[in-house]
């Protein structure tokens, strides 16, 4: 039987201009010739396309993200864009500054992409929610069964339900089978499956984001959040007793 290779992936991204109109755009790294197509973009052509190494801390970026213009920018910046479809973008239906942008890239060679911002914050909120509904899957009782059940469903029946399996030669020239994921949902469903299987990401009991434990017990993402934490405690206690 084969082991199909579940990582997700990305394009590197090279430079992310200042959203504007609802978009982010910018440029991808790219060593070939400028994608037209789908198949341009699965041959590699399209632009330099990296596993993601730790789909969880990319969940987790994702959900900590704040719903502004700068942190999508940013977010795009430092874990690159997945969507095959902010590359085979119709130009025309950008913003004008983002359709000039697409222009000139496209004319010295380099590849453009554009992600709308709004597709990014839902993208984001329903991460959010797959991870609450997995954290209650873990729960052995009747609501975690009803839980997996949910989360079972909401998989099978979402992103995953359209990802491809494609092939890769390895160095050694063996054919290796991986799945082709080239949308948000089916990226974030892929990140949830492995924190399902062993979750290293956990919710700051004091700010809410997500962060990976560098302690057994630690329920705190900083120093900063415990203290913050335990003030709140304090002057909750002193006016109860006032």
């Amino acid at each position: 039987m084969f082991a199909v290779d579940l990582q997700p992936s990305a394009y590197y991204v090279d430079a992310a201009e200042t959203p504007a109109d609802g978009y982010v755009f910018g440029i991808v790294r790219n060593t070939g010739r400028v994608p037209h197509s789908v198949q341009d973009l699965l041959s590699g052509a399209g632009g330099d396309r990296y596993p993601i190494k730790d789909p969880q801390v990319w969940l987790s970026r994702l959900v900590n993200a704040n719903k502004t213009l700068d942190d999508a920018r940013a977010f795009l910046l430092e874990n690159g864009v997945v969507e095959v479809g902010a590359i085979l973008r119709d130009p025309k239906q950008l913003p004008q500054r983002a359709r000039a942008f697409w222009k000139n890239a496209r004319n010295v060679g380099a590849t453009p992409f554009a992600v709308q911002v709004s597709a990014l914050w839902h993208a984001k909120d329903k991460a959010a929610a797959r991870l609450k509904l997995a954290d209650r899957a873990r729960q052995k009782d009747l609501a975690g069964r009803m839980a997996r059940s949910e989360l079972i469903g909401v998989l099978v029946n979402g992103g995953l339900k359209k990802i491809g399996i494609l092939l890769y030669e390895a160095t050694d020239g063996s054919l290796v089978p991986y799945a082709d994921a080239t949308t948000l949902d089916e990226v974030i469903d892929l990140c949830i499956l492995d924190y399902c299987a062993k979750p290293e990401i956990v919710e700051c009991a004091s700010c809410r984001n997500r962060f990976r434990r560098t302690k057994g017990n630690q329920v705190f993402c900083s120093t900063r959040c415990k203290n913050l934490f335990h003030v709140r405690k304090y002057r909750e206690t002193v006016k109860r007793e006032a």
